[in-house]
């Protein structure tokens, strides 16, 4: 969090709806660690692209909270991944 600090003398304090939707967001992705673990660590970024995709797809076929969740998690994917593989 320190590429967006609190103002000085501020505590920063998280937005609850972030909150609510990274408590989601781990949920889902805690369903599936006995299975896939932190398979996504070592995929294919190709892999994930694609299946960020995919999940896109499915979001606008069947637009719910679920497949958002989805699409956030292979965003959150992504993210971190990018900052560790090569540009």
């Amino acid at each position: 969090m320190s590429s967006n600090p609190a103002p000085k003398g501020k505590e920063r304090i998280i937005r609850s709806e972030i909150m609510q939707f990274a408590v989601a967001m781990e949920a889902v992705m805690s369903m599936h660690d006995s299975r896939k673990g932190n398979s996504w660590r070592i995929t294919p970024l190709e892999y994930l692209i694609n299946k960020l995709k995919e999940e896109f797809v499915e979001w606008e076929t069947t637009p719910t909270k679920k497949e958002l969740i989805d699409v956030a998690n292979v965003c959150m994917m992504l993210f971190h991944r990018k900052g560790i593989d090569a540009a």
